[in-house]
């Protein structure tokens, strides 16, 4: 049976904490994955783990920190 994909992983950025948690309850087959339910103002880091018949791979480099924003809302940075 073949069981391949990718686990997407995440953390919150706190000091000395260190408690990776997927995000997706299956295996995502493609290279591209949308989180939700993600607090804004949050700071979240992101890796991913591949896994096929043989069993998980080694995470990935974590993405290093990513402050949540509203994808909606644009911003009001006018560079002061």
């Amino acid at each position: 049976m073949n069981h391949a994909g990718y686990e997407v992983q995440k953390q919150p950025v706190r000091a000395g904490d260190v408690q990776w948690t997927p995000v997706n309850t299956k295996l995502i087959p493609a290279t591209t994955f949308t989180v939700s339910d993600l607090v804004e103002h949050s700071v979240i880091e992101f890796r991913v783990v591949a896994v096929n018949d043989v069993g998980p791979s080694k995470p990935s480099n974590s993405t290093g920190p990513h402050t949540v924003r509203d994808p909606i809302r644009k911003s009001t940075h006018n560079g002061i």
